[in-house]
């Protein structure tokens, strides 16, 4: 699980554009999300499962 503030680290960006970012991402079960202070996002299913289409 990586949080938006460490996703934003990563991308040099601001953690809620990577939140607004993640909810098509999550409607779409491409990740899932765990709300709260110990939550954050993760792949939905295995990266080879996942195309360039889906994304």
């Amino acid at each position: 699980m990586l949080s938006s503030t460490q996703l934003a680290r990563s991308l040099d960006t601001n953690p809620s554009l990577v939140r607004k970012l993640m909810v098509p991402l999550v409607h779409d079960a491409l990740v899932v999300s765990i709300k709260g202070r110990s939550g954050g996002v993760r792949l939905g299913r295995p990266v080879d499962q996942i195309t360039l289409g889906e994304i």
